[in-house]
């Protein structure tokens, strides 16, 4: 199987569909920084791949994006067995499962819903939990060739089919198929008993006799309980009568006990409530005769606290008006500084008003100077900026001759002369010499001129090849020449002078002299144009164009119109210079500092003369709180005092005399009624109950032993019949036989494991047999990478990784390896597992940030090495260091929808 695309939405942190891919055989790398997703693509794809689209286990809802609700969507393109199939699930809300192949131009369904992932599932060869979420352990070659992030460094277990495929293809170690067989057998037989811990297996023949005489042995107990029990209630029988016998004699004796304490104590009952009276009457007495004292003690000390607290009012009074002549003194120093501030406020306002008129005067002067300035520059420019425009103009009305054109039209017209030459001097030469005016007419090249001849001149006539000549009076003369290159360098010439003639119908020329002309002109035009631009630029003086200058210049001339209509200058302010006003800015500067300073002094003596007034406000408040206070409590003591009064009519000196009078009455009286009360009076009522108690325990007692008496009579009765006896003695016979067929199951079982292991011990030893030609191989790999030929790589039996070095005794184990070497060991026992199970069709090798702990030199071999194994592999790399991978294979990128 190899990755050629993942499609993901609503998947971790991409809310909107992303996707990576195409992936490609061989090295795909996928560098992002942290956090940004990587490992959620291969996440997601295994769970696609492996997962039941009806799952909710909280793998899959760890897929949601955070804080939502949406519904993770996954699609994986994948190869496997040639073809190309396409799986596409939504979980957790309406979940849906499509499996598709490709059938050359489309994608064709094939199955859908549970259906789609069992076709998945039988595919790649897969499992899936009894309940939840797969694990890592249910992906088939996955599980081996997938190198996750951040997992334990050691290698997955070789359980299930999947492993023991690879251990098969790694080290290949073949017995005898009747050997394997039997071997297998045997392991049915002794599974059928026991479990591969050696206890006896749930629910197995072994466990079922187990169970029966766990089943035996409780009913042996329960008959011997009842046995044990049945002799207990005849001791029970025997020891109840006597009991019974003494305890209706108590019952007698208890009963007489209880009548009499119960007169007794109904008597001292009476008394006790007699004197319980004449308790409440002295107690009463008492209590007014002390209520007596406490007030009047109570009103000496009122008195005395009332004359205190006159005193306290009096001060206060004193004090709170001397406060108040304090604050009215504090306010008005308050006011008086109030009105200092308020006028050196007042002053610097007018003086900060005329400083801003006079700095809007000056740059008033200032904007008047620079549009003055700005107009100038704009009418240079704007001559200069018309003189250019002539300039292209006059250059736009010139034929486009450029240097390289005036070297072609030049060439062609050199080759046109050195073809003619050569052509005067092949082709025909005709002198003609008239004695007298004469007329002749010349026909060449299909052409004919009429030509006068003057008297004693000499007339050459040129022609390539044929030339005819009508001689007035004479005749005509035909001359033929029989060069045979002159029909071809004719021809040549033909074709240079048409070329010559498009070529200056293309500059817009007549010949090359004012194709010349033109361009020497042009040239010359340039340089003015040059000329001019450099001098518009200097006028422009870091303006990009005129028009940028003319829109700078309408802006100044808007400010000084603002400024102008904003302050309305007087005619002495426009008449004052910039220097008068410069000097009047400067007076105002240190005037505006002296009444700043003012400011600030008055300010803060406002703020001194404001906590003194609060300080004395603060003073009053509290003095009108203490008088307040004073004559609250003077009031609420006289109060009181004469609420105290109040309650004693007569006065309290007679309230005295009469609360002792009736004290001494009512005592009196509580004496005579103690002395009439009967000795022990107040113990008589809890001893009639304790009498009452123990007559009714005794009772109920007896009543409880006549009941367990007849109980045990029926009891015994019952049990004599059940037969206990002979109960035991069967179920001791039955626990003999299955204890005898439990040990020939056990004989049996054990010796079918004995015979399974001697055969696996030999399967073993043949696996150790062919170990070295696979720790060769990982040795040399690992040597590659550490660049040490020394050591060896050494495994166990069940084809883990024991450790390194130059012998297996010297070795340094794997779990004493630097976090490295462990990644480096791993990935090359990872690419041996792929290269053997290609044939399968398991291509893809998934490496996510697992060489974090690799040096930079180790790298490169590492890269040597994963690009030699991409030759017939898919590996892909998920890393956050794109540096480590440069030049290696394809980068592909996260692509959003």
């Amino acid at each position: 199987m190899i990755f050629e695309s993942i499609e993901l939405e609503h998947v971790g942190l991409f809310r909107r569909k992303v996707s990576i891919g195409p992936l490609k055989t061989g090295i795909n790398v996928l560098a992002a920084p942290n956090e940004t997703g990587k490992t959620t693509f291969l996440r997601a794809a295994a769970r696609a791949l492996f997962d039941k689209h009806t799952c909710r286990d909280d793998e899959i809802q760890s897929l949601q994006p955070a804080g939502s609700s949406l519904s993770p969507q996954i699609a994986v393109v994948f190869e496997h067995g040639g073809k190309r199939y396409r799986i596409e699930k939504r979980f957790l809300n309406n979940p849906e499962s499509w499996f598709k192949t490709w059938n050359g131009d489309s994608w064709q369904l094939l199955a859908e819903g549970d259906a789609a992932d069992e076709r998945v599932q039988k595919l790649l060869q897969s499992s899936v939990p009894g309940r939840g979420a797969t694990k890592a352990a249910h992906w088939g070659m996955l599980d081996f060739l997938w190198a996750r992030q951040g997992e334990a460094s050691q290698w997955p277990s070789w359980d299930g089919a999947t492993g023991q495929f690879i251990k098969t293809h790694l080290a290949r170690v073949e017995i005898d198929p009747v050997i394997d067989r039997l071997r297998l057998v045997l392991w049915e037989t002794y599974t059928e008993l026991f479990t591969p811990t050696g206890k006896a297996k749930a629910h197995g023949p072994l466990d079922q006799i187990e169970v029966e005489l766990r089943k035996i042995e409780a009913e042996k107990e329960q008959v011997t309980q009842q046995r044990i029990e049945l002799e207990s209630l005849q001791r029970q029988f025997s020891e109840l009568g006597p009991r019974r016998t003494a305890l209706q004699n108590e019952a007698v004796t208890r009963e007489k006990e209880a009548t009499e304490l119960r007169t007794q104590a109904a008597a001292a009952e009476l008394g006790l409530r007699e004197l319980q009276r004449h308790k409440g009457e002295l107690d009463t007495a008492k209590e007014k005769l002390e209520a007596v004292n406490a007030d009047i003690d109570q009103l000496g000390k009122l008195a005395e606290k009332l004359r205190k607290t006159r005193d306290e009012l009096a001060a206060t009074n004193e004090t709170s008006d001397n406060a108040v002549e304090k604050e009215k003194a504090a306010k008005q120093r308050v006011a008086t500084t109030q009105q200092e501030l308020e006028a050196a406020t007042a002053r610097w306002k007018e003086l900060d008003e005329q400083k801003e008129r006079v700095a809007n005067l000056l740059k008033l002067k200032e904007n008047e100077k620079k549009q003055a300035e700005a107009e100038k520059q704009a009418k240079k420019a704007s001559l200069q900026a018309e003189q250019v425009r002539k300039l292209h103009t006059q250059l736009e009305k010139l034929s486009n001759v450029t240097p390289a054109k005036l070297k072609k039209l030049q060439e062609l017209n050199a080759g046109i002369r050195e073809k003619e030459t050569r052509l005067e001097a092949v082709g025909l030469t005709v002198e003609l010499k008239a004695d007298a005016v004469a007329k002749v007419a010349v026909t060449r090249d299909a052409k004919t001129e009429k030509l006068t001849l003057q008297a004693g001149s000499t007339e050459r006539i040129y022609a390539p090849q044929n030339l005819d000549l009508q001689l007035a009076g004479w005749g005509r003369l035909r001359i033929r020449s029989g060069a045979a290159e002159l029909s071809t360098l004719q021809a040549q010439l033909a074709e240079d002078r048409e070329s010559l003639r498009e070529q200056l119908a293309a500059v817009e020329c007549a010949s090359l002299s004012d194709a010349e002309t033109a361009f020497t002109l042009r040239r010359d035009l340039q340089k003015e144009v040059e000329t001019a631009e450099e001098k518009l630029h200097e006028f422009l003086e870091g303006f990009e164009s005129a028009d940028q200058l003319q829109s700078k210049l309408a802006t100044i001339e808007r400010q000084t119109k603002a400024l102008r209509e904003t302050l309305l200058p007087i005619a002495v302010e426009l008449k004052t210079s910039v220097a008068g006003l410069e000097a009047d800015a400067e007076r105002l500067k240190v005037a505006l500092k002296k009444e700043q300073d003012a400011q600030a002094e008055a300010t803060g003596e406002l703020k001194k003369q404001r906590k003194v007034a609060e300080s004395c406000s603060e003073a009053r408040e509290q003095a009108d709180k203490e008088k307040i206070k004073s004559a609250a409590e003077a009031k609420a003591l006289e109060q009181q005092i004469a609420a105290l009064q109040a309650r004693y009519p007569q006065g309290l000196e007679q309230a005295k005399k009469d609360a002792q009078s009736l004290f001494v009455q009512t005592e009196a009286r509580h004496d005579e009624a103690k002395k009439k009360l009967p000795p022990d009076a107040d113990k008589l009522p809890e001893r009639n109950k304790r009498a009452a108690t123990a007559w009714e325990q005794v009772r109920q007692d007896l009543e409880r032993y006549s009941t367990e008496i007849n109980k045990l009579e029926g009891a015994l009765q019952t049990r004599g019949a059940e037969g206990l006896f002979s109960k035991l003695s069967l179920l001791e016979e039955r626990e003999t036989s299955l204890r005898q067929q439990m040990e020939r199951l056990r004989d049996h079982g054990w010796a079918a494991r004995l015979a399974h292991d001697l055969i696996e011990s030999r399967k073993q030893a043949a696996m150790q047999s062919v170990l070295g030609p696979l720790e060769s191989r990982l040795s040399g790999t690992f040597a590659e990478i550490s660049r040490d030929v020394g050591r060896r790589v050494f495994l166990d039996e069940q084809l883990q990784i024991s450790g390194v070095g130059p012998s297996r005794d010297a070795m340094v184990s794997f779990t004493h390896l630097s976090q490295g070497a462990k990644e480096q060991l791993l990935l090359c026992l990872r690419l041996a597992v792929a290269a053997e199970v290609t044939a399968s069709d398991h291509r893809l090798v998934a490496l996510d940030d697992v060489l974090v702990n690799t040096d930079g030199q180790r790298q490169q071999h590492v890269l040597d090495l994963l690009q030699t194994s991409a030759s017939q592999l898919q590996i892909l790399i998920l890393t956050c260091h794109p540096e480590r991978y440069r030049g290696v294979g394809e980068m592909i990128k996260i692509r959003s929808a």
